[in-house]
């Protein structure tokens, strides 16, 4: 069976008192939040043709699952993408995040069966099991098939050239 497990807000709080790293999980936290709330209308659009059950855990996962992870920030949560991998037959990721591309996260995306990333990165080019995506719209943007778009925009929705339609 196909699993889906929307992963960008689950994370560990580490218990210190060095600020610092406390503020950093709350942006990481707020970013994941971010990504629930305004990617998953376009992510679900892209799954619509593939029959799969939504999970909250790693709880009700049997070895012959397939296992489709949404995720904002993977390199924060390598011993669940460890034990996931030992625990399914197969698992995907849909890499929400790291516009940067300030990280080499091949060690992170060795732990998947492949990998969708809406950030592309000359750095995972040649790894056939990693492919960039576009970004998507925003979830909120129900109407987007209704009405005829009168500026021509471009990928990251700044109006490149402007064309009447």
């Amino acid at each position: 069976m196909i699993k889906l497990f929307w992963n960008t807000h689950n994370l560990k709080k580490t218990i210190t008192d060095d600020k610092d790293i406390s503020k950093q999980e709350v942006i990481d936290y707020k970013w994941g939040m971010y990504h629930k709330k305004s990617s998953n209308i376009w992510i679900y659009e892209i799954l619509q043709k593939i029959k799969y059950n939504i999970i909250d855990n790693d709880k009700d996962l049997k070895k012959e699952d397939t296992l489709i992870i949404v995720d904002s920030s993977p390199e924060k949560k390598i011993e669940l993408y460890d034990k996931l991998k030992l625990t399914c037959s197969k698992i995907l990721l849909f890499h929400l995040g790291d516009e940067t591309g300030s990280y080499d996260l091949s060690q992170v995306y060795n732990k998947f069966n492949y990998v969708f990333r809406t950030f592309c990165s000359n750095k995972y080019f040649k790894n056939s099991r990693i492919k960039c995506i576009a970004m998507g719209y925003k979830s909120g943007i129900d109407d987007r098939k209704k009405k005829k778009q009168k500026i021509q925009m471009d990928f990251y929705g700044h109006p490149s050239q402007i064309k009447q339609t």
